[in-house]
């Protein structure tokens, strides 16, 4: 686990992600909710996903997650 700058693009409710290699995740919301991820081609297709344990939500796209 480990930390990435995140930022907010404009006001589509899209939370932008920068992994520790450069590459940029968006995160789309809707209604406070994650409801998917932008992945490019060359990610292939990558499954999302949303569990919450407690108070922490974990939002998975493929093996990574945040």
């Amino acid at each position: 686990m480990g930390q990435c700058d995140f930022g907010v693009d404009g006001d589509a409710a899209t939370i932008v992600v920068t992994l520790p290699d450069g590459r940029k995740r968006p995160i789309f919301f809707e209604n406070g909710k994650a409801v998917g991820a932008d992945t490019s081609q060359a990610d292939g297709d990558k499954p999302f996903r949303v569990e919450e344990e407690a108070d922490l939500y974990l939002i998975r796209v493929g093996d990574v997650r945040f």
